[in-house]
């Protein structure tokens, strides 16, 4: 199994990718002697698949789980937050390692870095473990960025804040609103000497918005706590972000489901429509979400579709990946 696990790794580290035979016959080969991987060859092993972006079957994964969670005693905490990280990218669900016994007290003592990959996989994967998020939040507030003494560190820190910020807001735990606003003032003080990438900027928006719409922490969203340049900046990001996604090709699946809904016996006060921005509470486009169809009755009911396909979807008991 170890000689397998370096092999995928060594290929994932380098950017390249293995033709799906050759990768299905190096997972089956490690899976049959399973118990007897090491907790990193395991975790190295769906890191490197999900880094080249290629799929494992719900089996391969379960059994990869199974294990893991089995050693998790044994793992190195980064290793656990890898793995958990990789099963997001599957869209599965690793319940039993996430239920292991000391999974909690390793990601407590791991770096910043595993606390973020597993806030991130649990926003992906719509799974709302309260406690998991309230030891991530809790961790996160005593980080110590001033003692990194580089940028590229400074900078991992600062990713790690914003997705953390974006977990809790995506995942809905207005109970953690407070934690949100400290995390989100505490990143600004290192921003003006970093450049954040749009994924990030993206994540800081979607938070503004979250605490607007649901009247959070003074209804300001991050106003205050960021400046208005910032802001400004996470919006224009999030905007032409939406606006790309908005000139894909949509579905058949999608197109199906606005036929359906174009033949619906109702009046229409803004008629059917697909792609479109949503809306804050003034009415105004948001760039929180886009949303797959969109209509108002004559009532002045808005409507909102959105057409769950496949990637919607969890691996191995198809839950939505979303809370």
């Amino acid at each position: 199994p170890q000689e397998i696990s370096n092999t995928l790794w060594a290929v994932a580290t380098m950017r390249q990718k293995l033709r799906t035979p050759q990768l299905q016959q190096l997972v089956d080969a490690l899976v049959s002697n399973v118990q007897q991987a090491a907790p990193q060859a395991i975790s190295n092993t769906l890191w490197a698949v999900a880094t080249m972006r290629q799929q494992l079957n719900p089996m391969q994964l379960l059994r990869m789980e199974q294990a893991l969670a089995s050693k998790s005693e044994e793992a190195a905490p980064q290793g656990l937050a890898n793995a958990v990280w990789a099963c997001a990218k599957q869209r599965y669900l690793p319940q039993q390692l996430l239920l292991a016994p000391p999974f909690n007290s390793k990601l407590a003592a791991g770096q910043p870095q595993g606390l973020a990959n597993t806030a991130w996989a649990l926003a992906q994967l719509g799974h709302r473990d309260e406690q998991i998020m309230s030891l991530v939040a809790e961790q996160a507030q005593h980080w110590d960025i001033s003692g990194t003494s580089n940028d590229s560190g400074v900078a991992c820190h600062v990713q790690g804040l914003c997705i953390i910020c974006w977990s809790v807001a995506v995942l809905d735990l207005q109970q953690h609103v407070g934690v949100v606003l400290r995390l989100a003032a505490s990143l600004s003080r290192y921003w003006p000497g970093l450049s954040l990438v749009t994924e990030h900027l993206c994540q800081l928006h979607q938070v503004h918005t979250w605490l607007q719409d649901f009247q959070l922490g003074g209804n300001h969203g991050l106003q205050g706590v960021l400046t208005e340049q910032r802001l400004h900046e996470c919006q224009e990001t999030r905007m032409a972000q939406l606006k790309e996604q908005q000139s894909e090709s949509v579905t058949r699946f999608q197109k199906s489901v606005y036929a359906a809904v174009q033949q619906l016996p109702m009046q229409w006060s803004e008629q059917p429509a697909m792609e479109q921005l949503s809306r804050g509470r003034d009415g105004q486009e948001d760039g929180a979400l886009l949303i797959d169809i969109t209509a108002k009755t004559a009532e002045g009911v808005l409507l909102a579709i959105e057409a769950d396909g496949r990637d919607h979807y969890r691996q191995h008991g198809n839950a939505l990946t979303g809370p």
